[in-house]
């Protein structure tokens, strides 16, 4: 079952990285042509579909083998096992699509994970540290969330992780299936029961948490599934040589997905090529696993050559990178802290949620399939000479030691969950079948109980809750017909195209990005003709930074149009604070209108120019006016100073169009009065350039000031 869903995701991984491959070609012998990218995507199709040709071609002329073979993946289940499988799938299948009506508007997405979708490697040349250390990943499966926003638009392109999730539980399903089938003796389940058993094995809160988003971090999980199945099940049939290139091929793919699936991969590797180790020749056993290298070394030669490490930033204590501290790159925060916490993690993090990711969700599939794995392994050790003859324990015991195993990997490595995703498969693996292997009520009865618990604790997080990775309250969809339907009319529509009323995007020089909010992203699908320059702390070292922004970012906001991108949250919550503090005056902002965003939502651009901070001190100032203010500060803001002052009055930029908001009203700044009737369509913005500021409006519509105070030291 699992087999079309991973033909599917391998053509398509191999046509981009084939894209990549063309780029990397153009890169390299430094060609420049005009439509670099057309070429790269013909190219890439006219190889990968030549090959399939050829291929089928050739297994046809041996007695029909290619029919053999599709017969073989599309063939192998009855339409009955279908039906169930889709009725088991529909919950995911149903929250994708729910999911997709809004856009994904996560930090990482705006930040490197778009701008990773559109990278043309040779743009460091005239970029900077866009898309900090994330251009230096392997952009793979960015490359294939790419090609689905491309085709599908902004929304629906994120459905790539459902079809993910689908594959998974297909991969789920044939898994158990194979396991009962070898290991079961002859027993006998129904078909609701296994695939509605294989859509728990992946039910659970790491696993569905992206959906809806264009993180990757599923991406990889169907493939390592396969290694895993291979590895139990890859030594029965003929033809020990192609399995034996396939594994290895498969190894290859996976971790060019994510270098966070190494570990796995390579335990997997290891067990593969112990088991194989006597049965083929010594030139193939040795030879085909430098196959895994296939598909990542391009990236790699591609690091080496920019950076001088071919997994940048990881291990640069051994490579000694100049453009990163010589250190081997880990986030402090996640995972285990004390020696003791390696083996009781799980636990550690129920009491301490904080330790396990940004939002503090916490899994019960990693605490319960932990225990429930230890047990299985303490029994069998003890019961060894007893449970040796029995397959299906046995079996089970080697699977509860690999995901074990595979839960240490990800503490040593990332200690971040999410990263680590397999874990909670194969915990849901383990746990299901399990509960089918004890015949004794009572005992069946206890595993039970956690798996309903986990199920409902899952559910609640994910379907009711409805936490995700892409910030966002999906109630207003349920709750707000003027939201969705909003949200609706835009799918399949959202592309990249963007309202620029005041054609300002035409005349940009440059992009400036720096914490809190590098939106290297969404500057690079406003204007991807100009350079993208990334001051964020962790992206180059500190003194490059300062360099770079001294020698370069500061006189050329004297004389060019130098722009930083905002969301309205980013105003909110320190962009304004960050420039500021660095000498950066807003000398004028602008507002567009992206159709991937939220509808009716602006995208502000804020032109910045640089004021020596060793003779002047620029102090923010953000206010509200709204009606939540006490009654004095509700319509009126007053700010008198000896210094001068630059701000700039808005509505407070609410994504909809509220229409219970008064539509007419005056707005008096600085004794001049401005009057709407239509609240300026809610896109006017006002500049003040003097030593005094003072607003009235006559309506409690909101609205947003924005005042920087230039100081002489």
């Amino acid at each position: 079952m699992r087999k079309p869903f991973l033909l599917f995701l391998t053509l398509i991984a191999v046509y981009c990285w084939l894209t990549d491959f063309i780029r990397l070609f153009f890169y390299f012998f430094n060609i420049e042509v005009t439509h670099k990218n057309a070429y790269s995507y013909t190219g890439s199709a006219v190889i990968l579909f030549g090959g399939l040709f050829f291929t089928l071609f050739f297994l046809n002329r041996k007695s029909n083998a290619s029919k053999e073979w599709l017969k073989e993946i599309f063939q192998t289940n009855t339409k009955k096992e279908w039906l169930f499988f889709l009725l088991a799938a529909s919950p995911v299948i149903l929250l994708g699509l729910f999911r997709s009506l809004l856009p994904d508007q996560n930090f990482d997405i705006y930040h490197f994970e778009l701008y990773l979708q559109e990278f043309d490697f040779s743009e460091n040349k005239i970029n900077w540290g866009a898309g900090a250390i994330r251009t230096y990943y392997f952009p793979l499966p960015e490359r294939m969330y790419g090609l689905f926003r491309h085709i599908l638009g902004y929304r629906f392109g994120t459905f790539v992780g459902t079809i993910l999730l689908v594959t998974i539980i297909a991969a789920a399903y044939d898994f158990l299936v194979k396991f009962i089938e070898l290991y079961g003796n002859g027993r006998k389940y129904k078909l609701i029961v296994l695939a509605s058993l294989s859509l728990f094995a992946i039910f659970a809160d790491n696993t569905f948490f992206t959906i809806g988003s264009y993180k990757p971090d599923l991406i990889g999980i169907p493939f390592l599934l396969e290694l895993v199945y291979l590895v139990f099940f890859g030594n029965t049939g003929s033809n020990k040589t192609l399995k034996y290139i396939y594994f290895f091929l498969i190894a290859s793919l996976t971790i060019t997905f994510k270098l966070t699936f190494l570990p796995y991969t390579g335990i997997l590797c290891l067990i593969y090529f112990i088991r194989n180790f006597n049965s083929l020749p010594p030139i193939q056993r040795f030879a085909i696993p430098v196959i895994v290298l296939l598909f990542p070394s391009i990236y790699m030669l591609y690091n080496l050559q920019e950076t001088g490490n071919p997994v940048f930033p990881f291990f640069n204590s051994i490579f000694h990178s100049s453009l990163f501290p010589a250190e081997n790159f880990k986030d402090g925060r996640w995972g285990y802290k004390k020696a003791y916490e390696f083996f009781i993690f799980p636990i550690v993090t129920l009491f301490d949620k904080s330790r396990t990711n940004e939002w503090s969700l916490y899994s019960y599939r990693l605490l319960f399939g932990y225990l429930f794995c230890l047990g299985a392994i303490i029994t069998y050790l003890f019961q060894r000479r007893k449970a040796m003859t029995n397959n299906y324990f046995k079996h089970l015991f080697y699977l509860a030691l690999l995901a074990v195993v595979f839960d240490y990997a990800c503490l040593v490595t990332t200690g971040y969950y999410r990263y680590g995703v397999i874990v909670e498969v194969l915990y849901g693996l383990i746990m299901v079948l399990g509960l089918l292997y004890f015949p004794v009520k009572r005992v069946f009865l206890l595993l039970l109980l956690p798996i309903v618990f986990q199920a409902y604790t899952t559910f609640d997080n994910i379907f009711i809750k409805n936490i995700n990775i892409s910030w966002h309250s999906y109630s207003s969809l349920v709750n707000n017909k003027e939201v969705r339907e909003a949200n609706i009319d835009q799918l399949f529509s959202d592309y990249d195209s963007v309202t620029d009323n005041s054609h300002i995007i035409s005349k940009i020089d440059a992009f400036v990005s720096l914490e809190p909010f590098p939106f290297d992203g969404l500057s690079k699908l406003l204007n991807n003709k100009v350079p993208i320059y990334d001051l964020l702390y962790y992206g180059r070292t500190a003194d490059s930074i300062k360099a770079f922004d001294k020698n370069v970012i500061q006189p050329k906001s004297q004389t060019k149009n130098v722009f930083v991108t905002a969301t309205s949250e980013s105003l909110y919550n320190g962009i304004l604070n960050s420039l500021n503090k660095k000498g950066y005056l807003i000398t004028d902002m602008y507002e567009v209108y992206p159709e991937f965003m939220l509808p009716g939502e602006p995208l502000f651009l804020l032109k910045i120019k640089y004021y020596d901070t060793a003779a002047y001190t620029i102090t923010p100032q953000l206010v509200e006016l709204k009606e939540e203010n006490a009654p004095e500060a509700q319509n009126d803001f007053s700010y008198n100073s000896k210094n001068k002052l630059k701000a700039f009055i808005r509505e407070a930029p609410f994504v909809f169009n509220w229409s219970a908001l008064p539509t007419k009203f005056d707005l008096t700044i600085n004794n001049t009065k401005y009057s709407t009737e239509n609240r300026f369509k809610g896109r006017k913005i006002f500049t003040v350039d003097s030593d005094t500021l003072k607003v009235h409006k006559t309506e409690t519509v909101p609205y947003l000031v924005i005042v920087q105070e230039i100081i002489n030291k």
